[in-house]
């Protein structure tokens, strides 16, 4: 869907919202919980989550870089198109939606075949070292129940935090 300034947003919710909220489909990706917040603000309810392949090389190795460029060098010898030579830095920096279609939808295609690269990957490496079930009963469960929490926000009784601090 291609208008003056790129993608029509209401359009191409209406047209991934069924996707996301199908329950048979099992969600794959990086980061999901920035993703599961952006979708929730559209109106999308994501069921759940299957395999988040930050988490799971957080999981693997926790000190270094956790981000798609980052993992796909360590796990794939491949460096992807930045982000910034798409939308630039600092105050030149642009917004996705002003970036040329054809070339974002290169980025995302890209995008989507590291996120999947790394799934198998990182999942053959938690299963390796016996951490599959960590990630599938304890993590990637939180990421909807953390992005929920911070969706709805909550109160902290500051008294009572200071006296735990104390």
């Amino acid at each position: 869907v291609k208008t003056d300034s790129g993608i029509n947003i209401k359009t191409a919710i209406e047209l991934i919202k069924p996707v996301l909220e199908n329950k048979k489909i099992k969600l794959i990706g990086q980061n999901l919980k920035y993703d599961y917040l952006v979708m929730k603000n559209y109106g999308v309810e994501i069921p759940d989550v299957y395999f988040d392949t930050m988490i799971g090389s957080f999981i693997l190795q926790q000190d270094g870089a956790h981000n798609m460029d980052a993992l796909s060098e360590k796990y794939l010898n491949y460096k992807p198109i930045s982000i910034k030579e798409l939308i630039g830095k600092g105050k030149e920096q642009i917004s996705m939606d002003k970036v040329d279609i054809d070339i974002a939808g290169e980025y995302a295609a890209e995008d989507a075949d590291i996120t999947l690269q790394l799934f198998h990957r990182i999942k053959y490496e938690l299963g390796k070292m016996n951490l599959l079930k960590l990630c599938n009963d304890i993590e990637f469960p939180l990421i909807k129940v953390l992005s929920e929490m911070e969706f709805e926000g909550f109160k902290v009784d500051e008294k009572i935090l200071a006296e735990l601090n104390k």
